[in-house]
């Protein structure tokens, strides 16, 4: 199992920074407004966090990143990105718990 955490951060990688592109379409089409402008530049930089959690292999903090993306970017999709970026968070939350039951705490 431990061969699948890297192909699911990068998963979780391509999702933030999906949201991320659909959060600055969302601003762009706001008019700019201030509102939302906080929330995607909050966004853009926990999609930047989860790159570099990504890149020093910490899976705890790509899952954390990605959801707070997905809880943060603004869309016109509603509650669809939140749903879908918990599912994500827990697969890769438990898989990594599975992976360190499996080899008795060892990485």
């Amino acid at each position: 199992m431990k061969k699948y955490e890297k192909p699911m951060m990068a998963l979780a990688l391509a999702f933030s920074t999906v949201m991320v592109l659909i959060g600055w379409y969302t601003l762009v089409k706001s008019d700019w407004n201030w509102m939302v402008s906080i929330l995607v530049l909050v966004s853009t930089a926990l999609a930047a966090g989860a790159a570099w959690a990504f890149s020093s292999r910490f899976l705890h903090g790509v899952a954390g990143c990605m959801l707070g993306v997905a809880f943060l970017t603004p869309t016109e999709f509603g509650l669809v990105p939140m749903i879908v970026g918990f599912v994500l968070f827990a697969l890769l939350v438990s898989l990594r718990l599975f992976n360190e039951l499996e080899n008795g705490g060892q990485r």
